[in-house]
């Protein structure tokens, strides 16, 4: 099917964003559940307390790859028009690729988005454009940055791990550090949860969680504060609700776009970000330099991240699994080998409820700048966030406090 064909089918159908927040969202919630008030005190004690938080309200921020076509001009015409200006408009944060695009492509849709900030008028909604570090769009990419009409997030630049110590990395490294408004951002940084999850390759970078994600796909982020975390005795309980919160949000919000709410509803995409583990490690007086500090908070992550996973297991168990997951062809399989009972027994400890469930970034690892900490000692503990199901650049912007080596 032509790429111009497909466009003017995800275009089809009217863009609508409600951008629910707060207390909305707890009541919306809790409606699904059979005690509706007792889980109404339930959400709204972990949002209130602080503990849980919204970066933005669910469906807010997605990624979108300008595709390519017979008639660009029109396509964007189009994807602008019908698209971008009506997200804007509407609040929401929008991520724009331009990778797959030659030159002449690329300078025609800066053209349209010069008109975009005229169009949109008065609106919170912000647009960034993203490419993949080292292609001929990089360098555009950072003249575009220089006379920032048009759009208003960061110039988010793509780059493989592979790449790290060539000449182009190097390149990279110095073009970021000198320019806050490019964000470096990982690809292929997004990992299933199980070894019966498909594979995922990201397309484009959601603009607030600043992780790759494939094109049109629909998370619900959610962000909890690690200084607000209790004993290891009283998280599993906690971080149990908080998913939970999130599961039943996918099913009640209206996402703003068809195919937005389609893959919700089928892959269950949830993105918990954990910030101020930084500050959470020098509130209980660790020394980021030791080795004793990397085992204990690399320990306590994979606990938090094995909380998700069992609490996901639970929710599977209950509700079923994540539709995408085609959890029937997987018994089919399994059954003629092992007969139906061993087959539900094989996989009734590995069914999850969500494709994705924790995501971390390097960035969190760091305290506060300002505090009397060098943050130079604190890059030893970033290998502690493997265990994430999605690396994230989501965090304080740190780079004026490193020199470009530690950068």
């Amino acid at each position: 099917m032509p790429a111009c064909e497909i466009l003017l089918r995800v275009m089809s159908a009217e863009f609508s964003f409600t951008g629910m927040r707060g207390d909305a969202l707890i009541y919306l919630a809790a409606a699904g559940e059979k005690d509706t008030a007792l889980w109404e005190e339930r959400f709204a004690s972990l949002l209130h307390s602080g503990l849980l938080a919204l970066p933005a309200a669910p469906g807010a921020e997605f990624g979108i790859r300008a595709p390519v076509v017979r008639n660009p001009q029109f396509a964007i015409d189009r994807l602008s028009t019908e698209l971008l200006q009506s997200a804007l408009q509407s609040g929401c944060a929008v991520s724009l690729d331009l990778s797959s695009l030659a030159e002449p492509d690329i300078r025609q849709w800066q053209r349209q988005l010069a008109r975009l900030p005229e169009a949109c008028g008065q609106s919170d909604g912000t647009l960034s454009l993203s490419v993949t570090a080292g292609s001929h769009a990089s360098d555009l990419l950072r003249r575009m940055a220089a006379d920032g009409s048009g759009y208003s997030g960061p110039m988010l630049l793509r780059y493989s791990l592979q790449e790290s110590g060539g000449p182009a990395w190097q390149t990279l490294v110095a073009a970021t550090y000198q320019d806050s408004l490019l964000q470096p951002v990982p690809a292929s940084a997004i990992r299933p949860l199980s070894a019966l999850h498909n594979q995922e390759k990201g397309q484009v970078i959601m603009p607030l969680g600043l992780f790759d994600v494939p094109a049109q796909s629909a998370w619900l982020t959610l962000e909890i504060d690690a200084l607000r975390l209790g004993r290891p005795a009283q998280l599993r309980p906690v971080l149990g609700r908080c998913l939970r919160f999130a599961d039943n949000l996918i099913d009640m919000i209206d996402w703003p776009q068809p195919s937005l709410r389609l893959d919700a509803l089928l892959n269950r995409r949830v993105a918990v970000h954990l910030k101020n583990i930084g500050d959470r490690v020098m509130l209980e007086g660790l020394d980021p330099g030791s080795p004793v500090t990397f085992g204990r908070l690399q320990r306590w992550l994979q606990f938090i991240r094995g909380c998700f996973v069992h609490e996901s297991l639970l929710l599977a168990r209950r509700r079923g699994p994540f539709p995408e997951l085609r959890s029937g062809d997987l018994y089919a399989s399994l059954a003629p080998r092992y007969s139906v009972a061993a087959a539900r027994r094989l996989l009734r400890n590995r069914l999850l409820r969500h494709r994705q469930l924790l995501a971390l970034s390097p960035l969190s690892v760091f305290p506060a700048a300002g505090n009397g900490s060098n943050l130079a000692d604190w890059i030893g503990l970033i290998p502690t966030i493997g265990c994430a199901d999605a690396i994230t650049m989501r965090g304080p912007d740190i780079r004026r406090n490193l020199t470009i080596k530690e950068w």
